[in-house]
């Protein structure tokens, strides 16, 4: 086996890339007083950033909904 694919991925390394995805292929956005959530959702998963204060909402749908 190999131990690069073992290194153990920190939140904050989740919300990076999360939001790097919810930036790039954005499939929706909602404005707010002050900036917005830019969105991506497709089929089994749903993710919104908040462009004002650095906030990700990742959720992951599963046999009994969404995570």
């Amino acid at each position: 086996m190999n131990d690069k694919y073992e290194e153990e991925i920190t939140p904050g390394q989740v919300a990076q890339v999360t939001g790097h995805v919810a930036r790039v292929l954005r499939t929706s956005h909602t404005s707010k007083k002050h900036g917005g959530f830019d969105q991506y959702k497709d089929d089994r998963i749903h993710i919104s950033l908040d462009t004002y204060v650095p906030n990700v909402d990742i959720r992951v749908k599963v046999e009994d909904g969404w995570r």
